[in-house]
């Protein structure tokens, strides 16, 4: 009876350690400063000049950021956690809900960019998007963490000083273009594609069928990837998809002429833990700052 209960105890208390070191991440963590470092990741001048530059903007009561860097998320992804805090922390005013956090798993190389409701508007996922992809990412694929953080606050506060309406208006043109970005690829797609299928057309009768289908397959990758400027996944795509319906086509062809030849020339139409930490400097309290979701993620 005793070994079984042993036996039992030993055999559940991995599973029990391991959800205590997935679960309590983000609740552990206080908000008692403006950056909270748990990679040691910035050094103390860094860490300094970070934290001056989001208590200048929260004191001009332009909004309360927040940024937290952490060795890992563990089984919960980037966003989640990301989310978790800042709505544990309630960054920002509960009138403006203008509060806004920079996350950032170390080891899993992940960024997450939270807006609060009331920045939405000016902070639109288009434009969080592009402030990872153009200040954070660069900087930190050549290790400069601080070289990125605070490019992406400059970037923020530079918008947050703008007029509103101004600000607005930019944050809709930047979407318009974002939306016009993601049609132009899917007209490009049909283009592409229905000049390498006539090209693959004519190349068979001088190639053969699998020989033409590769070449068009191929081709349709290098002119969607090279030339058109699609993206890997869509120029994956094209390749892939006009290689299997020039071989399926070339196949339906070779056995409507055997049909024809049978017939007598008849036609048939036919998508770890962390502790509580960060420098101490007299406290950054949320404000009851709400958050839906809005922002965006990033990796390098």
């Amino acid at each position: 009876m005793l070994s079984s209960c042993l036996l039992f105890f030993a055999s559940v208390a991995p599973l029990a350690l391991a959800e205590t070191t997935d679960k309590p991440a983000a609740r552990s963590l206080s908000l008692n400063a403006p950056v909270i470092d748990q990679t040691n990741t910035l050094n103390a001048a860094e860490l300094a000049a970070l934290e001056a530059q989001l208590r200048a903007i929260h004191q001009a009561g332009r909004g309360q950021l927040a940024i937290v860097l952490v060795p890992s998320t563990g089984n919960e992804s980037t966003f989640d956690a990301a989310l978790r805090l800042a709505e544990q922390w309630q960054l920002g005013t509960a009138q403006a809900d203008n509060g806004l956090l920079i996350f950032v798993a170390v080891q899993d190389r992940r960024v997450q960019i939270l807006t609060g409701y009331g920045l939405e508007s000016v902070l639109p996922d288009v434009m969080t998007s592009r402030i990872i992809r153009e200040e954070i990412t660069p900087a930190f694929k050549e290790g400069d963490y601080a070289g990125g953080l605070t490019a992406a606050v400059n970037r923020i506060d530079q918008i947050l000083q703008m007029d509103p309406e101004l600000a607005k208006s930019q944050a809709l043109q930047a979407q318009d273009q974002a939306h016009q970005a993601a049609e132009d690829p899917f007209a490009s797609l049909f283009g592409v594609g229905i000049f390498l299928l006539v090209l693959g057309q004519f190349l068979r009768s001088l190639l053969g069928r699998f020989l033409s289908a590769s070449l068009i397959g191929g081709l349709g990758f290098f002119i969607g990837y090279g030339v058109v400027d699609l993206s890997l996944a869509l120029s994956l795509f094209l390749g892939g998809f006009l290689f299997v319906l020039l071989l399926i086509g070339t196949e339906m062809d070779s056995r409507r002429a055997s049909g024809r030849r049978g017939r007598g020339g008849v036609v048939y139409g036919g998508g770890s833990g962390w502790s509580s930490g960060g420098s101490s400097g007299g406290g950054y309290s949320g404000g009851g700052g709400g958050f839906g979701g809005g922002g965006a993620s990033g990796s390098w």
